[in-house]
């Protein structure tokens, strides 16, 4: 179902700064492919709330989009046209609501002053991140004549970009865009705005926040939890990307007790349904499936309730109905499809623009049900009498883990993904069934994950194991494993994920020597490279240390590097 008079609405409907956004919109895809941009994350639906709450207030044409981004730093950055990320990083910081209304609203005075286009001690956010000249300056590359006019990752037909900032040589050019988007993005988008303009945002903002009803406290709120969270590490996370901190947190606190009391809030659900028409409109004129996709999850994500909201919804419950209830029917993941059923009529229940298409969706979600429970014996019987697939035992998982009284089903399919190498989701599902059964289950756990502990090798997996089997002999192999392979793991990706996994481990400092030890090969690696011209090789073994050993001495030497053009 598709409404007719969203066709009829014309882009020349409202106004936008059409070059600049669609500049940072393919950033974003670019974005996408390194970090993931979280669609289910709990808190989304109310970081758009709140943004929404605070932009209505707004006159200027910016089209404002608030996404979360799954970043292990408590951070937050615009980009000039409207986009604003928050990491997950910062919400586990657990802001109240006038704390996050006070980071977004600094945010958005970022974009609305245009301040990443009125840089003066660096080029404008946008050439930066699509530009190499700071990596030609790093690895020392001389400028020839003009080879291309647009910059290296940046492959759109009939760009204007190089007509606007000028990629006229090779310096600028020679590095290949992937790679070399990462690092911009890590050390020129993380770097901080001029004082003058983060005083501005924070005053702006405070005064924003205000008028949309929320109490300007908030922004001590949020500075003290930042100054806290980074006392001791002041190069990373909100501190590198917003400095100044000391004096805007003395700044704020004045600013606050000669603020008036906060107005009364207004609700932000109509303007969010007209957000939503104008990213509705972009979705379907866009061309490229990269930008279709970013622009569908923006207008399916910026207003909760409404018809086209419900439509959305539905559009990509459909598409997730055709990828799981599958033609062969003992490999119909029904589980996956009814959680969305169940999320959409959860968010639609009080909604009387759709209560009688809710009605509808109530009655297929119910025949969906039934059939989940009926083929529940067709499952058991094909378990018994065939050889069960992958997709078979993962739908069984799926569908009759919390409802089935056989594990021997749930016990193979634990077994196969360690046969196949996925050990930790392995692990993660021999020990539910562990502690959900009696004595004669939990030997038969023991005796197969006994058969093969001695092949494992995924850090994560084996401190699961030995944090969570009681018997001290089982325990005491998979601590000795976990200690024998760490001697031998060359990964700074699963290192850095024990380490955000585990923070309380008692191997916690063995890991995190072993990821300095490793970030120091990769750097003298790296290094190498970079002596015979192997420039991106060098860049490649930089992203990595930046990305899974950013709070090593060897990151902050990289950080370094960067900022001074590689004169150490």
């Amino acid at each position: 179902m598709v409404f007719v008079l969203i066709f009829l609405i014309s882009l020349n409907a409202f106004s936008y700064n059409e070059d600049v956004f669609n500049k940072s919109l393919d950033w974003v895809v670019e974005l996408s492919k390194y970090y993931e941009i979280m669609d289910e994350h709990p808190d989304l639906e109310k970081i758009n709330r709140i943004g929404y709450s605070l932009a209505q207030n707004l006159e200027d044409k910016n089209l404002y989009s608030f996404q979360i981004v799954k970043m292990k730093e408590a951070n937050a950055f615009a980009l000039p046209g409207g986009f604003i990320f928050i990491t997950s990083g910062m919400l586990d910081l657990k802001l109240s609501e006038d704390g996050l209304s006070a980071l977004l609203a600094h945010e958005i005075i970022h974009i609305k002053n245009e301040h990443s286009l009125r840089m003066e001690k660096r080029q404008t956010l946008l050439s930066a991140l699509s530009n190499v000249l700071i990596l030609g300056a790093l690895f020392g590359i001389k400028d020839e004549a003009p080879k291309s006019t647009a910059p290296p990752w940046y492959t759109v037909p009939d760009s204007k970009w190089g007509d606007l900032y000028g990629y006229e040589t090779k310096k600028e050019n020679i590095i290949e865009g992937t790679i070399a988007f990462s690092v911009v993005f890590q050390e020129l988008l993380m770097q901080g705005y001029s004082r003058e303009f983060e005083m501005e945002s924070d005053r702006e903002g405070t005064f924003l926040m205000a008028q949309a009803g929320y109490k300007p406290q908030g922004v001590v709120e949020l500075l003290d939890k930042l100054k806290s969270r980074y006392y001791e590490t002041p190069d990373l996370g909100y501190w590198r990307s917003h400095p100044y901190l000391e004096d805007r947190v003395e700044m704020a606190s004045v600013r606050v007790q000669q603020l008036k009391e906060a107005q009364e809030k207004k609700n932000p659900l109509n303007f969010q349904k007209k957000i939503q028409e104008k990213f509705y409109l972009l979705y379907l004129q866009e061309k490229k499936e990269d930008r279709k996709k970013i622009l569908f999850k923006i207008a399916k994500n910026s207003c909760p309730k409404g018809v086209l909201s419900f439509e959305l919804n539905l559009r990509e419950l459909s598409e997730l109905e055709k990828k799981y209830l599958i033609s062969n029917q003992i490999e119909r993941n029904y589980e996956k499809v009814l959680k969305m059923y169940r999320k959409i009529i959860k968010n639609f229940e009080e909604d009387n623009e759709v209560a009688f298409s809710l009605k509808k969706l109530k009655d297929r979600y119910e025949k969906i049900e039934e059939e989940k429970k009926d083929c529940f014996v067709i499952f058991e019987k094909h378990f018994y009498e065939s050889f069960p697939s992958t997709n078979y035992l993962e739908a069984y998982y799926e569908n009759y883990k919390d409802t089935t009284e056989n594990p021997f089903p749930l016990i193979f399919y634990g077994t196969n993904l360690l046969r196949l190498g996925n050990e930790e989701k392995g692990v993660k599902i021999l020990v539910e069934i562990y502690n959900k059964f009696g004595i004669e289950v939990k030997e038969k756990v023991l005796e197969e994950i006994s058969i093969f502990s001695k092949n494992m090798k995924d850090l994560n997996a084996l401190y699961e194991a030995s944090s969570n089997f009681k018997e001290e002999f089982v325990k005491k192999n998979f601590e000795n494993l976990f200690l024998e392979n760490l001697k031998r793991n060359e990964s700074l990706l699963e290192l850095r994920k024990f380490l955000d996994n585990y923070p309380d481990s008692p191997f916690y400092r063995f890991v995190f020597e072993k990821l300095e030890e490793l970030a120091n090969k990769a750097y003298i690696k790296g290094r190498a490279f970079k002596s015979v011209g192997n420039y991106q090789a060098t860049l490649d073994i930089y992203n990595k240390i930046l990305e899974n050993a950013y709070d090593t001495k060897i990151a902050e030497k990289i950080r370094k590097e960067l900022k001074e053009g590689g004169k150490l």
